[in-house]
């Protein structure tokens, strides 16, 4: 069982890759508290992969808000003015009422609603401004609906309102788009466990064309697409609410429209950049600054009492419960964060952890591996000559060894073989090899059942290799070397109605992993030939075979088990990415280390992304 668990190791990277948890619960007491390290996982966004997803900008626009679409409140509010004819009097903006009505009424109280401002993103582009910014351009429709505007006044002794509506529709008289951006610096927040947020450095484009610091149409808000309708006037005459429609009421109404529209936007912003939280779900997390300071859970996000918020885990973080032969549960945190570096794309690094939350019983404890960290991949610097990639990511050795070191501590690679999983295991299999079992075994003719239990003693290790694809074949080498130390093999047979152990093979166990891709977003990983040394027989003494004969058993021994095995070296499916697909192009070492024994720091994947309905994906 421990040969199949490398791929248990990339399929948590790869979820991490894809920011999905869906087969991890809530960590109990909130957050991870083991030790992390830097540099854990890296990923690289390529220009082309920023040029895809520019392509395919839809993806983005509904992952920042869904539907494409950001609706902006717009407040009642009072204000005086001088009208014509009227002189000073005050003007109810967006006097809208509500169920209760109240629509037109001259009074902003409990039953105006806001205006609904409805912003539609018609286009969407990430650029980057090194060396830690990012702008998110957009492209908008912006539509107010009816924005009611009354003015209350008596004329002539009488009450005389003038009831009206305004209206903003973009493009209504110049272009048919609002432009809009964003500027976003990427930060690397010293605060909470140095976990990659962000900052909303400029907002262009929304305010009034004319006014200081505005740009020109379609880079502001045109005052002419504003137009103005009779709501119900006293006054029967169809220029009653030309009276409203000055200079100065218009200006007034973009005076709340842009600064609405601007919150609205870095409303959205914050809401990706904060922690979300629940008041029934895990508790929010305690800064890593050396105060101790308890985030608190507040309209779904965790804010610093301080002032502003515990940045939103961009990963994974939870508990893989025990189950199967995941005897003990993992704790697991994989978070950008560490690095961050923009050029003519985004490199991100991790802050990353894992632990076991007990010791299963059927290893024995050990001490971790170092939680060290890694100098950052060069995925540009070591890239393939020719290859032509949009995404990269790397795992470092270090934590591919602790992710091992958990997963043999939880007993995850812990493995039990019996007739049930190998579809019929008794000492007929064996007879050949084992001929003086079955007088302790055979009863009245009966092969007797056998079970096969592995226990690894150490926790394996991982070697990154240097991997790629072999140039004569056309096939891909080994990228990985898993090793175990003191792998026991225990033989068991039921004689007199009892399970008795009769053997056990010690030996220690190296297995090469190659990675191949057999298209679209499919992985599989490839174990070759076994390497196994030092193998040692124990508790055979009911046994006449010598100990070189049962040393030979070993092979077979584990290739009874190879059924259960290789239920972990299945295809693995990428996890999407903003809803693209993502293709391996190319599994290689990153980082060479040590040169004598082809060792490298990182094992490193190359991707290419895909749309939603590529046609290279139709098979699968």
């Amino acid at each position: 069982m421990a040969l199949k668990r490398p791929v248990v190791v990339l399929a948590l990277a790869l979820g991490a890759w894809g920011c999905s948890s869906t087969s991890l619960a809530p960590i109990p007491s909130g957050q991870f508290s083991g030790p992390k390290a830097d540099e854990a996982l890296g990923l690289r966004l390529a220009p082309s992969g920023l040029a895809f997803i520019n392509q395919h900008w839809p993806l983005l626009a509904e992952a920042l808000a869904p539907g494409g679409t950001m609706t902006v409140p717009l407040a009642c509010t009072q204000q005086r003015f001088t009208l014509p004819v009227i002189g000073p009097t005050d003007v109810f903006v967006a006097d809208q009422g509500g169920p209760t009505g109240g629509q037109n009424d001259g009074a902003c109280d409990g039953r105006d609603m806001p205006a609904q401002v409805q912003a539609k993103v018609t286009g969407l582009w990430v650029v980057t401004h090194p060396p830690a910014q990012i702008e998110l351009a957009f492209d908008l429709t912006l539509d107010t609906g009816k924005i009611f505007v009354t003015n209350p006044h008596t004329a002539f002794g009488l009450t005389c309102d003038l009831k009206c509506s305004l209206a903003f529709a973009t493009g209504g008289h110049g272009p048919g788009d609002n432009a809009l951006s964003l500027g976003v610096r990427l930060l690397i927040d010293t605060t909470w466990d140095r976990l990659l947020t962000f900052e909303v450095d400029s907002i262009g484009g929304a305010k009034i064309c004319g006014a200081t610091g505005a740009g020109s149409p379609p880079g502001c808000l045109d005052p002419m697409d504003l137009s103005m309708s009779d709501e119900g006037s006293c006054l029967a005459f169809g220029w009653a609410c030309d009276l409203l429609n000055v200079e100065a009421v218009k200006t007034f109404v973009f005076q709340q429209l842009s600064p609405a529209l601007e919150a609205s936007l870095t409303s959205l912003m914050t809401n990706q950049r904060c922690r979300p939280c629940s008041a029934l779900g895990a508790s929010c997390p305690v800064s890593t600054d050396g105060t101790g300071t308890a985030s608190v859970c507040s309209q779904g996000l965790c804010v610093d009492p301080r002032g502003g918020c515990a940045p939103r885990l961009l990963g994974v973080e939870g508990r893989a419960g025990a189950q199967g032969s995941l005897a003990a549960g993992i704790d697991l945190s994989i978070a950008a964060g560490s690095t961050v570096t923009v050029d003519d794309g985004v490199t991100l690094g991790t802050r990353a952890g894992i632990e076991p939350v007990a010791k299963a019983s059927c290893v024995p404890e050990l001490d971790p591996p170092t939680a060290g960290s890694s100098r950052p991949a060069d995925f540009g610097g070591e890239a393939t000559g020719g290859l032509s990639y949009d995404l990269a990511l790397s795992v470092s050795g270090a934590f591919l060894d602790r992710a091992l070191w958990a997963a043999h501590q939880a007993g995850a690679l812990c493995l039990t073989v019996d007739g049930q999983s190998t579809g019929g295991l008794d000492t007929s299999v064996v007879q050949a090899f084992l001929p003086s079992l079955g007088p302790l075994a055979v009863r009245d003719g009966r092969d007797a059942p056998m079970m096969l239990v592995l226990r690894p003693r150490a926790a394996p290790t991982m070697r990154v290799r240097e991997g790629g694809v072999d140039a004569a074949s056309g096939l891909s080498r080994p990228v990985l070397v898993v090793t175990l130390v003191d792998l026991a093999v225990d033989l068991y047979a039921l004689i007199d109605d009892r399970m008795l152990r009769v053997l056990t093979v010690t030996s220690d166990v190296s297995a090469p992993v190659a990675l191949s891709f057999p298209g679209c977003d499919r992985m599989t990983p490839e174990l070759g030939q076994l390497e196994l040394t030092n193998v040692r027989i124990t508790d055979a003494e009911a046994l006449a075979e010598d100990a070189q004969g049962l040393a030979a058993l070993l092979p077979g021994l584990l290739a009874l088990a190879s059924p259960a095995i290789a239920q972990g070296l299945g295809e693995l499916t990428l996890p999407m990415a903003l809803g693209l697909r993502v293709e391996p192009l190319e599994a290689k070492g990153l980082g060479l280390v040590d040169p004598a024994q082809t060792t490298y720091a990182h094992l490193g994947l190359y991707a290419r992304l895909l749309a939603p309905g590529d046609p290279s994906c139709a098979a699968h």
